[in-house]
């Protein structure tokens, strides 16, 4: 119920989602006092839960990407820009507005292609990745999303809907250097066509600003020695 006052664009605002992923509600914030209670250090990977846990409560960045052991291959320098999108659920990622923009930007004369990745392997689905050049994350959610971190890890720029809310919750440092490119489903269209029209020296330089943020904040060994931190280990 908090994501429907705190996101406009939520794709809980669509009842039969909200419907389902609300009956857990009750049930979570009570756990959020008992753990409250018992002193518990909790640990949240999407900047959000914040609002709702705790106080004391820390963001931890996604780990499960080991930038260091990713082969970075960042936009190509000519032809055809290659989006690709790969929603879980099309309804949370906000695919069709996707879609739409590839398609405006079609008919505005751009030479731009969409690639969907639904029901591969994982490895098939890094490998596609791999070889397109900007990764559309999703519209919806308000966070980018653990895709979107291999992305970056890859020297890939992302698109995505980053709730300014979120962002105010979570370290300035962190927040400052985020390289997504930030968009809604009103102004998905502009965003992506400023990367169709950006000379692509400038984008391949974004792409690799985005694997050196996914080495700064998202190497496992950083975030495992954070949460080490949080428990007063090391």
């Amino acid at each position: 119920d908090a994501a429907t006052r705190r996101e406009p664009w939520t794709h809980l605002h669509d009842a039969a989602i909200a419907q389902e992923a609300r009956r857990g509600d009750g049930l979570k914030r009570r756990l959020f006092a008992e753990l409250e209670r018992r002193g518990v250090t909790i640990l949240a990977t999407n900047p959000d839960l914040l609002a709702e846990l705790p106080a004391g409560s820390i963001f931890q960045p996604y780990a499960h990407v080991d930038p260091l052991r990713t082969t970075v291959s960042p936009p190509k320098e000519t032809g055809r820009l290659r989006f690709v999108h790969m929603p879980t659920n099309r309804s949370v990622k906000g695919t069709a507005f996707f879609i739409q923009a590839i398609e405006t930007l079609r008919a505005r004369g751009h030479d731009v292609s969409l690639t969907l990745v639904e029901s591969r392997s994982n490895v098939d689905a890094l490998n596609i990745l791999g070889e397109h050049d900007v990764l559309l994350d999703q519209l919806r959610v308000g966070w980018y999303g653990a895709v979107a971190v291999e992305a970056m890890a890859r020297g890939k720029p992302v698109v995505a809907h980053l709730n300014a809310m979120d962002k105010a919750l979570i370290a300035p440092a962190f927040a400052a250097d985020i390289p997504i490119i930030e968009a809604t489903p009103e102004t998905v269209v502009d965003a992506l066509e400023r990367l169709v029209m950006m000379p692509r020296t400038a984008l391949r330089g974004l792409g690799l600003r985005s694997r050196a943020f996914a080495e700064t904040w998202h190497d496992p060994r950083t975030v495992a020695r954070t949460a080490l931190a949080a428990y007063g280990l090391r």
